[in-house]
């Protein structure tokens, strides 16, 4: 039967063939070409004239099939300067050199040639005869390679239809045309449908062919390419190593048909993490293209790019990716300056580079360039524009530029919403784009409706499951741990961990980084065991996939070495950081992200350390890469000044830390100003170096500020309100306001206990400030009630924050000393000096602070010699850890000169009360309470010593302070006119 319609099917397209003729086309269409060339030489020899132009077309054909294309198209040219030849059958051997042409490459040559074919088809033919659809076929073919799909697609369609009338739903060139319309939707990512004509294609083809026939091996790789893009990874490659055979049984090894599948084979290998493995056979594909193509050929193009792609997203080597990038430019630009899609494909391919490289201006401008080239090929609205578009809108949300990029993320919804389906999986992608977008506006919950509507569409989509569906629940996952809503965040990463173990191995790398993700929250809600348990497990994952040097055993050290860090186990974090370090050193230049972020990380262990110019230093060297990376700021700068203002505020030097923590926060008040949660801790950190300076009012403006953002984005038990409100208490405290500050730390207190009961420490702390402040209103019953509550906690519980024990002791010394009772204070005062003398063997200004404390009870004692010795030990420590003009020294000295002073020792007494003027004066107005307090006691000094110009002098100057700097302290100012008037 089947042999019955060959004939009569081969009839009906060429009239008057004759039988050794179809014979001959038999054994070609059978893959027999040598034979079947060996019989039409004879043919050449034995045949009459009017056969002669189909025996040399055929003898083309099998010269044509072996990818000896000059040699047929010679055969063509023969075949048209015969005078048998008619002018309708012309129009196939016209065909037969389009599609020379085609192979070359040649593709507008190719073109003319099927135009020409299809213009004598259409004089002789009716619309639907089967020649007609064989040139709009051909036609089509150009379209795609110019990556115009809706007019391939259309032709395409065109040429079915004919077909199936024609041979009635049943030929092998029915099949073709079915393979050639699954080659356009699987460029539409229309999968499914694609499958499905390969599956119909197949069935007609196995009804003609043999197993091993090379129409076969087509329809295999191309059904695998399917299957891989599905990620049914094992089959996918199962079907492309069955097409490699029949290729290679059937063509030289340089054949474009073998070096084709060999580049499926590739990509399938590439997704399942085989990098290594892809980039050799990739390499060899290229080489076999050179070798086969004597010019520039689209193909090596092509290959040129796949060889980009996987030094840039595998191998993660970005300059001989773009090496690779520009080669295939040149080619283009140079043999293909009219393909204007693929130059524009090119240059976004360049801009991938440059963005990783977070050159975001350079790579701004290419995407710009292709986005402009596309609007003009195709037009404006047109679907190829997606890619272009999003990867600007990329671009633009990594220079934090948001609301700019989710103009071209909506762009990009328009055009997929007017050219595909609602659930067309390639909108899916938009959506989770738009989530990431939403969450960095903190809309998060615009967030998560994006997300899930992307999750909709991928399920529907992919019923058993895909990688797609697990990239979009970690989406979820991660806005909700964004939140600190850890909880949620894990049952989303467990839900993609469970379809990971469903659709790959239990080896694959899919799995080590939902196990990272895991192990982040884990390590937030401070479970830090199971933590590293999951770090481990994907470390081991890592280890059988990669080479130990490979930078993605790096990154997964790295995330072990934060959990240590967070564990206080610093010794083994920094060692995993710097063994990282010496690896990027090795795959990447300086200035490479990675690098940068190994920098900071161990700059952050150092700090945690107390090593604070080794971590200057280390953060120092990401800002200067920063600076020279950005022509302007950019957000990762405001991260490193922040960094970086942190050192110096743990060195008290509090100038160049406000200094630092301003420009950190000018830059995330103009790229970043919705990340609301960071302004607000730089605005705090600012509060905290003020009150250190004592500049209370700026302290508490800053506070304030920052209290306010966090009213705005946490609920009102938030730990983060808890905070704010505590130092605002604090900076209340050292005013002397007292009704406030107690107000602060009772709200506080509250938060903490209605809604983080289990944070003892916390607690524990805010009873600790509540009954010192109580202390400060001279309520020294209440107030000592809840400094032993914050006790108890800190004897129980010693292995939390080591220095609130003794700091808790001292408070309470101070308020029984306060009370009038000195020795139980001086015990509570010898427990808090023991601990700290053991935690800080080589000393600390606290133990200054203890022993200054001593000193005062000594001192009340009348134990003036107990009193000056402790004094004395207690400046050697403030000099020793404190600058010279540090406000801390001018207590002690004053102390000295106090107790000196009581001894009636006054030249000595005028000696340390000077020192301690001179650093005063300094900070003005800051500290000009103590000295108009020194002042004042300089002068009774010398009235006691009878100098009584210099005691008016002194007084006078204490006077003018105060009316200065507090015009309305009318006690003070009584007693400084008195004193001058006495004089």
């Amino acid at each position: 039967m089947i042999k019955e319609k060959y004939l009569k099917d081969t009839h009906r397209q060429i009239e008057n063939l004759s039988i050794p003729i179809i014979f001959s086309k038999l054994m070609c269409d059978m893959n027999e070409w040598n034979q079947s060339r060996k019989y039409l030489q004879y043919l050449l020899i034995h045949s009459n004239e009017q056969d002669l132009p189909w025996i040399e077309y055929f003898i083309g054909q099998t010269l044509y099939e072996i990818g000896e294309w000059d040699e047929a198209r010679l055969c063509y040219d023969r075949a048209m300067k015969t005078n048998q030849i008619r002018l309708q059958d012309s129009a196939v051997v016209r065909s037969a050199i389009g599609k020379v042409f085609y192979s070359q490459e040649k593709y507008e040559e190719a073109y003319d040639f099927y135009q020409q074919a299809l213009t004598t088809q259409k004089q002789f033919y009716p619309s639907d005869h089967v020649h007609v659809a064989n040139s709009l076929e051909n036609i089509a073919l150009i379209f795609r390679i110019r990556l115009q799909y809706d007019q391939a697609l259309d032709f395409l369609q065109q040429a079915l239809e004919i077909r199936e009338k024609y041979y009635e739903n049943f030929h092998v060139d029915i099949a073709i045309s079915l393979d050639n319309i699954s080659e356009i939707l699987i460029n539409q990512r229309k999968y499914d449908q694609a499958l499905e004509y390969e599956k119909l294609a197949m069935s007609i083809c196995k009804e003609y062919y043999q197993s091993n026939h090379t129409y076969i091996a087509f329809l295999l790789y191309r059904t695998g390419y399917i299957l891989y893009h599905q990620e049914i990874f094992e089959k996918a490659l199962n079907l492309n190593q069955q097409a490699l055979t029949i290729m290679k049984n059937s063509r030289s090894s340089d054949h474009p048909d073998v070096i084709y599948a060999l580049t499926d084979i590739a990509h399938i290998i590439y997704r399942q993490e085989m990098h290594e493995e892809s980039l050799q056979l990739h390499q060899q594909a290229l080489a076999l293209l050179i070798q086969f193509y004597s010019s520039d050929h689209l193909d090596i193009a092509q290959a040129s790019i796949n060889i980009g792609h996987i030094l840039l997203n595998g191998i993660e080597n970005s300059e001989q990716a773009l090496d690779f990038y520009q080669k295939s430019l040149t080619i283009l630009e140079r043999s293909y300056p009219s393909y204007h899609a693929h130059i524009a494909k090119n240059f976004n391919a360049i801009g991938n580079i440059l963005r990783k490289q977070m050159k975001f201006d350079q790579a701004l401008e290419i995407y710009n360039r292709a986005l402009k080239m596309q609007e003009v090929y195709y037009s404006p609205e047109h679907i190829e524009l997606v890619d272009t578009l999003t990867n600007i809108s990329h671009t633009l949300s990594s220079q934090e530029k948001v609301d700019e990029a989710l103009l071209y993320c909506q762009r990009t919804s328009t055009i997929q919403q007017n050219n595909y389906s609602s659930d067309h999986i390639n909108i899916s992608c938009t959506f989770n784009n738009m989530g990431n977008l939403m969450e960095k506006k903190k809309e998060f919950t615009q967030a998560i409706q994006f997300h899930q509507q992307a999750l909709t569409i991928q399920k529907k989509c992919f019923p058993l499951g895909h990688s797609s569906i697990i990239t979009t629940l970690q989406f979820i996952g991660t806005v909700f741990r964004n939140q600190c809503q850890y909880d949620q965040a894990l049952e989303y990463y467990k839900q993609a961990l469970d379809i990971n173990e469903k659709c790959f191995p239990s080896n694959h790398v899919q799995l080590a980084s939902n196990f990272i993700l895991i192990g982040s929250v884990l390590s937030a809600q401070e479970k830090f065991s199971e933590a590293l348990d999951f770090q481990n497990r994907a470390l081991v994952i890592r280890e059988k996939n990669y080479s130990s040097d490979h930078v993605i055993i790096v990154r997964t050290l790295t995330h072990i070495a934060r959990t240590l860090s967070d564990q206080k186990i610093h010794h083994q974090a920094l060692e995993s950081y710097q063994r990282a370090m010496n690896i990027y050193e090795k795959c990447y230049p300086s200035d490479h992200t990675d690098i940068i972020s190994n920098l900071n990380n161990i700059g952050d262990v150092l700090y945690r350390l107390k090593k604070y110019d080794e971590a200057l230093t280390y953060h120092e060297q990401v800002l200067a890469i920063q600076e020279k990376q950005n022509e302007t700021a950019h957000i990762d700068m405001a991260r490193t000044l922040n960094h970086i203002a942190n050192i110096f505020y743990s060195q008290n030097k509090f100038d160049e830390s406000l200094h630092f923590y301003h420009r950190a926060l000018k830059i995330r008040e103009t790229l970043d100003s919705l990340n609301y949660q960071t302004i607000s801790t730089i605005l705090s950190n600012i509060a905290k170096v003020f009150y250190e300076q004592r500049n209370y009012d700026q302290a508490f403006e800053y506070q304030q500020r920052a209290l306010n953002i966090r009213k705005t984005i946490f609920p009102l038990s938030d730990v983060k309100i808890a905070e704010s409100l505590r130092s605002m208490g604090h900076i209340r405290y050292e005013q002397r306001r007292s009704d406030e500050s107690l107000d602060f730390y009772q709200q506080a207190l509250k938060i903490y206990e209605e809604n983080h009961a289990s944070n003892f420490e916390n607690v524990a702390l805010s009873c600790e400030y509540v009954g010192a402040t109580l202390i400060q209103q001279t309520k020294h019953q209440e107030g000592l009630k809840y400094l032993f509550r914050a006790l108890q906690f800190f004897e129980e519980n010693p292995s939390s924050n080591c220095e609130q024990l003794p700091i808790c002791l001292c408070t309470i010394g101070n308020a029984l000393f306060e009370q009038g009772n000195p020795d139980e204070a001086l015990h509570y005062h010898q427990r808090a000096l023991a601990i700290r003398q053991e935690l800080y063997p080589s000393g600390h200004i606290r133990i200054g602070t203890s022993l200054a404390s001593i000193g005062n009870i000594f001192s009340d004692q009348d134990k003036y010699d107990e009193a000056f010795d402790m004094y004395e030990q207690a400046l050697v420590m403030c000099e020793k850890f404190y600058s010279s003009n540090d406000l801390d020294l001018p207590t002690c000295l004053s102390n000295m000169a106090s107790l000196l002073n009581d001894q009636h020792k006054h030249d000595q007494a005028l000696h340390f009360y000077y020192r301690a003027l001179a650093i005063e004066e300094k900070h003005l107005p800051y500290p000009y309470t103590t000295v108009v307090d020194v002042l004042m006691d300089i002068g009774q000094i010398k009235v006691e010593q009878s100098s009584f110009d210099g005691a008016l002098d002194d007084f006078s100057r204490a006077v003018a302070l105060l009316q200065e700097y507090d015009p309305l302290n009318y006690s003070q100012l009584v007693i400084g006119l008195e004193w001058i008037a006495s004089v």
